[in-house]
Protein backbone atom coordinates (compact mmCIF):
# COMPACT_ATOMS: atom_id res chain seq x y z
CA UNK A 1 0.00 0.00 0.00
CA UNK A 2 1.28 3.21 -0.82
CA UNK A 3 1.79 5.78 1.82
CA UNK A 4 -1.09 7.95 0.50
CA UNK A 5 -3.22 4.73 0.99
CA UNK A 6 -2.05 4.51 4.34
CA UNK A 7 -2.57 7.78 5.38
CA UNK A 8 -5.98 7.56 4.28
CA UNK A 9 -6.84 4.07 6.08
CA UNK A 10 -5.35 5.92 9.02
CA UNK A 11 -7.37 8.82 8.95
CA UNK A 12 -10.35 6.64 7.85
CA UNK A 13 -10.33 4.48 11.24
CA UNK A 14 -9.93 7.51 13.09
CA UNK A 15 -13.27 8.73 12.43
CA UNK A 16 -14.62 5.25 12.86
CA UNK A 17 -13.34 5.16 16.14
CA UNK A 18 -14.51 8.79 16.86
CA UNK A 19 -18.03 7.69 15.67
CA UNK A 20 -17.47 4.74 17.77
CA UNK A 21 -16.70 6.89 20.89
CA UNK A 22 -20.02 9.08 20.14
CA UNK A 23 -21.79 6.60 19.63
CA UNK A 24 -21.09 5.06 23.01
CA UNK A 25 -21.17 8.24 24.50
CA UNK A 26 -24.91 8.58 23.64
CA UNK A 27 -26.03 5.73 25.01
CA UNK A 28 -24.59 5.88 27.96
CA UNK A 29 -26.43 9.16 28.96
CA UNK A 30 -28.83 8.95 31.88
CA UNK A 31 -30.18 11.70 33.47
CA UNK A 32 -32.16 11.90 37.04
CA UNK A 33 -34.36 14.85 38.28
CA UNK A 34 -35.86 15.29 41.28
CA UNK A 35 -38.89 17.31 41.89
CA UNK A 36 -38.92 20.28 43.49
CA UNK A 37 -40.94 18.88 46.42
CA UNK A 38 -38.92 15.78 46.67
CA UNK A 39 -41.48 13.62 45.61
CA UNK A 40 -41.10 12.28 42.54
CA UNK A 41 -37.79 11.20 40.56
CA UNK A 42 -37.82 10.38 37.46
CA UNK A 43 -34.40 9.24 35.16
CA UNK A 44 -34.08 8.89 31.27
CA UNK A 45 -31.93 8.08 28.71
CA UNK A 46 -30.15 9.59 25.95
CA UNK A 47 -33.24 9.72 24.00
CA UNK A 48 -35.24 11.24 26.82
CA UNK A 49 -37.70 7.98 27.17
CA UNK A 50 -38.04 7.41 30.80
CA UNK A 51 -36.05 4.51 32.50
CA UNK A 52 -37.13 4.50 35.74
CA UNK A 53 -39.81 6.23 38.85
CA UNK A 54 -39.38 6.51 42.06
CA UNK A 55 -42.27 8.03 44.25
CA UNK A 56 -41.70 9.05 47.81
CA UNK A 57 -43.72 8.44 50.46
CA UNK A 58 -45.11 12.38 50.21
CA UNK A 59 -45.95 11.07 46.41
CA UNK A 60 -49.01 9.18 47.85
CA UNK A 61 -50.66 12.54 49.31
CA UNK A 62 -50.91 14.43 46.22
CA UNK A 63 -53.85 13.72 44.02
CA UNK A 64 -53.74 11.56 40.76
CA UNK A 65 -54.13 14.59 38.45
CA UNK A 66 -51.47 16.42 40.76
CA UNK A 67 -49.26 13.27 40.47
CA UNK A 68 -49.50 12.57 37.09
CA UNK A 69 -48.65 16.44 36.49
CA UNK A 70 -45.67 16.26 38.97
CA UNK A 71 -44.13 12.85 37.28
CA UNK A 72 -44.80 14.54 33.51
CA UNK A 73 -43.14 18.09 34.43
CA UNK A 74 -40.00 16.08 35.86
CA UNK A 75 -39.42 13.70 33.27
CA UNK A 76 -39.74 16.62 30.46
CA UNK A 77 -36.84 18.62 32.69
CA UNK A 78 -34.98 15.52 32.64
CA UNK A 79 -35.31 15.27 29.29
CA UNK A 80 -34.21 18.36 28.42
CA UNK A 81 -31.31 18.04 30.20
CA UNK A 82 -30.46 14.53 28.03
CA UNK A 83 -31.27 16.81 25.14
CA UNK A 84 -28.19 19.45 26.31
CA UNK A 85 -25.70 16.36 26.49
CA UNK A 86 -26.43 14.98 23.60
CA UNK A 87 -26.07 18.60 21.80
CA UNK A 88 -22.96 19.04 23.90
CA UNK A 89 -21.88 15.45 22.35
CA UNK A 90 -22.99 16.14 18.58
CA UNK A 91 -20.81 19.62 18.79
CA UNK A 92 -18.02 18.22 20.24
CA UNK A 93 -17.82 15.50 18.01
CA UNK A 94 -18.61 17.55 14.48
CA UNK A 95 -15.40 20.12 15.61
CA UNK A 96 -12.93 16.62 16.32
CA UNK A 97 -14.47 15.49 13.01
CA UNK A 98 -13.88 18.62 11.25
CA UNK A 99 -10.53 18.57 12.73
CA UNK A 100 -9.38 14.66 11.51
CA UNK A 101 -10.80 16.17 7.75
CA UNK A 102 -8.41 19.09 7.79
CA UNK A 103 -5.32 16.83 8.91
CA UNK A 104 -2.98 16.35 6.15
CA UNK A 105 -2.59 13.44 4.32
CA UNK A 106 1.04 11.77 3.63
CA UNK A 107 1.86 10.76 0.16
CA UNK A 108 4.76 7.94 -0.69
CA UNK A 109 7.62 10.65 -1.10
CA UNK A 110 6.52 12.30 2.36
CA UNK A 111 5.12 15.39 1.00
CA UNK A 112 1.46 15.80 2.43
CA UNK A 113 -1.63 17.64 1.14
CA UNK A 114 -5.01 17.79 2.47
CA UNK A 115 -7.63 16.67 0.22
CA UNK A 116 -9.83 19.80 -1.24
CA UNK A 117 -7.40 22.22 -1.07
CA UNK A 118 -5.45 23.15 -4.02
Amino acid sequence: MSGLAESLMARIRKQRDLMQAMTDECHSISVSMISKDQSVKVQVDGLGAMTGLWLSSQAQKLTADALAKLIVETAQAAAQHALERQRFLGDHFDKRFNELRKTPLTRWDGTTFVPGQS
